[in-house]
């Protein structure tokens, strides 16, 4: 087993693109200047390194995010490849809270995608530094020009283009990079700084020294972001983004003593071994360790194994330190979202997604059934938003997914990877439940119907919505303990999944008001089992409203479809909340049911002739039967 090697400058790196804008040819030619493989693979051939899944090479895209280590200018760079469509968002979300900095890649010709703008969007939210990498400058087509100006109305203004093309959209593309020294550098540099402003105005001497330090503190800042280019297939432009990179990440983050780390994925290799990928923010990992992990409570556990990747390969270690990425081998109790030791400020930031549809899925016999449960039951372990349940009312298996690409990949999984051939039903939204007002209900040990050694007394009430979940306990934990209070807890959680009405319960709080119990016969499992039979009751005396999805959306067209598409959009259960009309182009901004949004951007296709460009994410669950006018007034109009 390898020791780690010390005292070396770490930092994880992510490449996020819209679909074929050829990040993972990007990652090919990272590893291929950088001696880790002696010939580029091919997306189209499937001889990637990332793309490592037989599904990720017949399909020419990446499904799973992956990771490979290598190094550069003393640096050592777990570099992340993430998938790029909508359906994947939640691996790609879940894989972001680990980065370090990003580079943002868009195809020369297509520009800025709906998807790129979604990615740029979160990576201000989460304040990543972040590169612009524009690809393929050689495509018959390319107006370079014209993309800055897009990248400056869609993205940022706050851009600084470090680099210098000829030949753009021909197959001689030539770049220079363009140093601090350079006079027209500087100058953006002063406009983007306060720090080198007030020195200039002083008229005090502003070295080229400075002019880099302040260079690099605007980008880790997420204050400016530079623009660089290339053609990835070609290998054009790759060593230049790299020293860029280790430039910008040359002396790390200040490291913390006490331990804290993320989980961040888990998957299966080939042996059926199930691996576990984390990112240590704090202190060291080591094998023989005992650890605090936290879920759903605070348990302890030891550190049997670990792995890390180095020069390419995955290697067995003794540790595992601050800001590395790092293996734990078939270890039941670490999930997707499992913290190792304490919460940090980065950690704490992290909130996956929620799938908004699902669909049954049905076998042939009840033999592929029992087959189909167990993969499902794999693949949500490997994705913790992929949640799958059996119907009480129709006895399908019912599974929670994002989109229909989705739907598609999980079936062609099902089918090469555990030889089940499964039909999809059609894809519906997720409803949730929401009390209307208090309720409340009383079981006591001795009432006529109450079959356990426990008893209960619960309200619910209404949050607003968007508010989350809230739980008050007014029952001590001297009077009932630890062991009973953790079964109360777990039949909480199902009484919440369950509702009324059998969909999720969001934005409640709920009080635990009294409690008895049998002290001799009483047992943590009689509270587990009463608790949801109270809370039904409970939510039933409350009354309950069903909750369907919105989206927010930004949809632009050229001008001479505009008022085609405004005229579409008002057919739609929509609000516009804002206008913006250039001299090219229309946009319009606002908010519609999810049912609506799913198949848009086909129809906005064929009414605009593919011109058409649509943004969507996820605004919030609002009542089924109010009308638009009524919503927005009360939730955001």
């Amino acid at each position: 087993m390898a020791n780690m090697k010390k005292n070396r400058s770490i930092f994880n790196l992510g490449i996020l693109a819209h679909v074929d804008a050829g990040k993972t040819t990007l990652t090919e030619g990272m590893l291929f200047q950088a001696g880790y493989i002696r010939k580029m693979g091919n997306v189209d051939d499937g001889t990637t390194v990332t793309d490592s899944m037989d599904l990720e090479k017949k399909r020419g895209m990446t499904i799973k995010s992956s990771v490979v280590s290598f190094q550069w200018n003393n640096l050592k760079i777990n570099l992340i490849d993430t998938p790029g469509h909508f359906d994947f968002l939640s691996e790609v979300e879940s894989v972001l809270h680990v980065l370090d900095v990003v580079v943002l890649v868009i195809a020369a010709r297509e520009g800025v995608q709906p998807q790129t703008r979604l990615f740029f969007r979160k990576l201000s939210e989460l304040n990543i530094p972040t590169v612009i990498f524009i690809n393929k400058l050689d495509r018959i087509g390319v107006d370079y020009d014209d993309l800055i100006k897009t990248i400056r109305t869609n993205l940022t203004d706050e851009i600084l283009e470090c680099q210098r093309y000829s030949g753009v959209g021909g197959k001689q593309v030539e770049i220079e990079d363009i140093p601090l020294e350079d006079e027209e550098m500087q100058m953006k540099l002063l406009l983007s700084s306060e720090t080198l402003m007030e020195k200039y105005e002083a008229s005090r001497e502003i070295t080229t020294e400075e002019y880099e330090t302040e260079f690099i503190h605007l980008i880790r800042s997420g204050k400016l972001y530079p623009v660089m280019g290339g053609v990835a297939l070609k290998n054009q432009g790759i060593t230049s983004l790299m020293d860029m990179l280790t430039k910008i990440m040359a002396d790390g983050k200040p490291q913390m003593d006490e331990l804290s780390a993320y989980v961040y994925k888990v998957d299966f290799n080939q042996k059926g071994q199930k691996r576990i990928f984390f990112r240590v923010f704090g202190g060291t990992v080591h094998v023989r360790q005992n650890v605090y992990i936290n879920n759903d409570e605070s348990q302890k556990m030891l550190v049997r194994n670990l792995a890390y990747f180095e020069d390419g390969k995955i290697i067995p270690v003794s540790s595992v330190a601050c800001g590395d990425v790092g293996i734990i081998y078939d270890e039941e109790l670490l999930k997707v979202g499992t913290v190792i030791g304490k919460k940090n400020g980065d950690i704490s930031r992290v909130k996956l997604k929620k799938p908004l549809f699902h669909a049954s899925l049905v076998t042939k016999d009840n033999d592929e059934r029992y087959r189909l449960l167990n993969a499902l039951n794999t693949l949500s372990q490997e994705d913790p938003q992929l949640e799958f349940e059996i119907s009480p009312e129709t006895d399908d298996i019912r599974i929670s997914l994002f989109g229909p690409l989705q739907m598609e990949i999980i079936g062609e999984m099902l089918k090469d990877r555990f030889g089940l051939k499964a039909s999809f039903g059609p894809l519906t939204d997720i409803y949730k439940e929401h009390p209307v007002k208090k309720g409340e209900c009383s079981i006591r040990i001795g009432d006529g119907n109450n079959p356990y050694h426990a008893g209960v007394v619960f309200q619910v009430e209404p949050l607003p919505l968007g508010s989350g979940f809230q739980y008050e306990n007014l029952v001590s934990y001297g009077y009932l303990e630890k062991p009973f209070q953790n079964g109360v807890m777990d039949g909480i959680r199902i009484a919440l999944n369950k509702g009324a009405q059998g969909h999720e319960v969001i934005d409640v709080k709920i009080t635990f008001l009294e409690a008895d119990y049998d002290s001799v016969m009483g047992t943590p499992a009689d509270f587990r089992r009463l608790v949801p039979i109270a809370l039904k009751k409970a939510l039933d005396d409350a009354g309950v409203e069903l909750l369907e999805p919105w989206q927010n959306f930004i949809i632009s067209v050229p001008v001479d479809y505009g008022k085609t598409v405004l005229n579409d959009i008002c057919k739609m259960k929509a609000r516009i909340t804002e206008y913006q009309y250039g001299e090219t182009e229309a946009c319009f901004i606002g908010k519609a049911l999810l049912r609506d949004m799913m198949n848009y951007e086909s129809r906005l296709n064929i009414l605009t002739h593919g011109s058409a460009t649509v943004l969507q994410d996820f605004f919030k669950y609002l009542p089924r039967n109010e009308s638009v006018e009524a919503l927005m007034e009360k939730y955001g109009g």
